[in-house]
């Protein structure tokens, strides 16, 4: 019987030195990215979460709050899930991707419905052979509209004209067209 009594007061003389120490850690809240976000990506509120964490001095600039995240900033680089937040990672402008160039757009759409930071795809009302000096004339009805950018990052806009940043090929294929016709903006869905 003593050996057992011993051996309980041995533990729980363990579990609550256990709690002591943890109990002595502090910790902090941090801003982590909820979801994996790509430079130039538009962020908001639902895209992050605060989370408490050992208290470090390589943390001390990490945003500690909701309110310090930006409803409606842009990912400046690529930030991966679980990754603390810092202030110089998003900022209210938006970056150009990678492999991206940005060019001005004269849109048939409203350009009201667009905000900096929205990603949009451009389509082509006079087909995708409309700036082709090779095509024939006959048009069937797959041709009457073209995709000419899947993906174009809304930089900035003006009274007549948008910049978008998009790939290059994208970008020769929208000056090409934006000649011959009207281009709208499609909104993309966030995901």
């Amino acid at each position: 019987m003593r050996r057992w009594t011993a051996a309980i007061c041995a533990a729980g003389a363990v579990y609550a030195g256990l709690m002591c120490v943890a109990g002595a850690t502090v910790t902090r809240p941090v801003v982590v990215a909820a979801t994996a976000m790509r430079r130039g990506d538009a962020v908001n509120g639902d895209m992050f979460r605060v989370v408490e964490v050992p208290a470090d001095a390589a943390l001390d600039t990490a945003l500690s709050s909701m309110e310090d995240v930006a409803d409606d900033g842009i990912a400046q680089v690529d930030i991966a899930e679980g990754q603390p937040i810092f202030d110089a990672m998003i900022r209210g402008s938006p970056v150009t991707p990678d492999g991206f160039t940005v060019i001005e757009v004269r849109l048939a759409s409203a350009v009201d419905a667009l905000m900096v930071g929205d990603t949009v795809s451009l389509s082509s009302a006079m087909g995708c052979a409309a700036g082709d000096d090779a095509h024939d004339d006959a048009h069937d009805d797959a041709e009457i509209s073209c995709l000419l950018a899947e993906r174009a990052l809304v930089m900035s806009r003006f009274k007549e004209l948008t910049a978008l940043a998009m790939p290059p090929e994208d970008a020769l294929r929208v000056m090409t067209s934006q000649e011959a016709g009207a281009i709208v903006a499609v909104a993309k869905q966030s995901s």
